[in-house]
């Protein structure tokens, strides 16, 4: 998932790595998990001794938009999240709102009438939607079990 066309210049995106691991105690050995890179890349990275360069163009963009969201992503309010969520489920995945209504099991009326206003349904069936919609996410995101950590 690309975020946006900006990436932070390097000594900016470091020191948020930095602040990732000594404010919010991401180890690196979490961060060698999710991204697959090694933990002597990491270490090799924050002391300045490579780049972002030394990257293949699609790790450079997940980790950096992994890093932003791990930083800043808390910011992003819960209803923003999920309909953004939907909306990959709907345009990248190429769902539709009954197929995906279908496929979580609520009517997708429901979804619509979240999707239009938030406050239009529930907090009850605000958490519904949001746990299925994250499982079925999920599913898809990673069809090939025997490739997670």
């Amino acid at each position: 998932m690309i975020i946006n066309d900006y990436t932070p210049s390097e000594d900016i995106f470091r020191n948020m790595l930095i602040e990732l691991i000594n404010k919010r105690k991401i180890t690196i050995e979490a961060l060698e998990t999710i991204t697959s890179l090694s933990a002597q890349w990491f270490k090799k990275y924050i002391n300045g001794q490579c780049s972002l360069d030394s990257l293949l163009e699609s790790e450079k963009h997940f980790l950096t938009d992994l890093i932003i969201l791990l930083t800043d992503g808390n910011t992003i309010d819960c209803d923003s999240r999920l309909k953004g969520i939907i909306d990959v489920l709907l345009q990248i995945y190429k769902f539709d709102l009954s197929t995906l209504g279908n496929c979580i099991g609520v009517d997708h009326k429901l979804i619509t009438d979240f999707l239009n206003d938030e406050n239009s349904i529930s907090i009850n069936d605000k958490y519904h939607l949001s746990v299925r919609i994250m499982f079925l996410y999920y599913m898809i995101k990673y069809p090939d079990y025997t490739k997670l950590p």
